[in-house]
Formats: C-alpha cells, structure tokens, sequence
C-alpha cells in the first residue's frame, strides 16, 4: 500500500490508483496495471512507429 500512496501523488500515478482502487484483490490490481502500462507502451511505440 505505501507504493499506492507514492504513486498517487503524480498525475499518472492517480489515473493508475483510481483504477487499482476499483480492483477487488490484489491479484487483479497487478493484472489490470500489468496490461494498462503495457497496453501504455504498445499505444506510444505504434503512434511513435506511425509518425517517424
């Protein structure tokens, strides 16, 4: 929980906190934040791939 509350305290960090707090164990915080920040990078790489 004191990663959480670190991470909240960035704008990024609060989307992500808002979304582990709807989560209902532990297990599904880290799956859904897993496949949030690699859905994250997998966004940023094709845009970046598209436009360069």
């Amino acid at each position: 929980m004191r990663g959480l509350a670190v991470c909240s305290k960035t704008s990024f960090g609060h989307s992500l906190y808002m979304i582990l707090t709807m989560c209902s164990s532990p297990v599904v915080c880290f799956l859904r934040f897993t496949i949030f920040f690699f859905e994250q990078r997998v966004l940023f790489h094709f845009l970046f791939l598209h436009h360069y």
